[in-house]
């Protein structure tokens, strides 16, 4: 990942010894994201900067009003990467309609 060594914060349940450890969820969609990446000619594209700074895009391919596949990028930390692998796992498969109702209760 990168050279301060989030990689091997992640491996070892989490950062710092006063840090609660993350979820094996969580690190597994950072050490293991599968929707991590770009996507030739998508049907859908969207593009969002959030409050610190961290810009996502996310690419949809749609068939018969479902998600059939989507892919990410980010220029964000562990933290970002966790949250857009897992908002992806949940939407795929989902209609349109389906994944716009996500929330973080999701």
């Amino acid at each position: 990942m990168s050279e301060n060594g989030q990689n091997k914060n992640m491996e070892n349940g989490g950062g710092d010894a006063e840090e609660k450890p993350f979820s094996a969820k969580v690190r597994h969609h950072v050490m293991e994201p599968t929707h991590l990446g770009e996507m030739d000619k998508p049907d859908g594209r969207a593009v969002v900067t959030g409050p610190c700074g961290d810009t996502d895009e996310f690419s949809l391919r749609i068939f018969r009003d479902r998600i059939r596949e989507i892919r990410f990028r980010t220029t964000g930390c562990f933290f970002t990467i966790a949250a857009c692998d897992a908002l992806a796992t949940i939407a795929e498969g989902r209609t349109i309609d389906e994944g716009l109702r996500i929330t973080q209760e999701s």
